[in-house]
């Protein structure tokens, strides 16, 4: 029995390694990201694993760094960044260049943040370089009826 879960896991993991399989998804996934783009859909970041963006600059720039490694060569850029787990990069002041959280994320060309807020309320911050907002994430149909509430 272990051999036969080898075997699956040995031919799982060539698949995997092969370059010119991987190549062709690539391209697939482009194609599709550019046909979606061209009708209007927008891409953002929501982090690599889900990391606290409250959590210490150099965790945060961690997890941005591989999303960015990982995913740029797919999607292209974005400058659009979904803070996971409800998060911000700072209180609800403005975000100065002495926030180096927000220096970095926007030396890499984020200028929408957007923060799940399970208030009742939305707000938004409009300022030169950005715009900071509180969102409801819906990821389900029940969500949904909720926000309709």
């Amino acid at each position: 029995e272990s051999s036969s879960v080898s075997s699956v896991s040995s031919s799982s993991s060539d698949s995997l390694t092969n370059n010119e399989q991987v190549s062709r998804n690539l391209q697939t996934c482009q194609s599709i990201i550019s046909a979606l783009r061209s009708s209007g859909w927008h891409f953002a970041c929501n982090s690599y694993d889900l990391t606290s963006y409250g959590s210490q600059y150099d965790i945060m720039k961690s997890d941005v760094d591989q999303w960015e490694d990982v995913f740029s060569s797919i999607l292209g850029t974005t400058d659009i960044m979904l803070f996971p787990k409800k998060t911000d990069i700072g209180d609800w002041g403005v975000y100065t260049a002495d926030n180096q959280k927000y220096s970095y994320l926007n030396s890499l060309g984020f200028h929408y943040y957007f923060i799940e807020n399970s208030g009742e309320l939305t707000w938004a911050q409009v300022q030169p370089g950005y715009v900071r907002q509180g969102i409801h994430e819906i990821d389900s149909y029940a969500d949904y009826l909720e926000v309709l509430k």
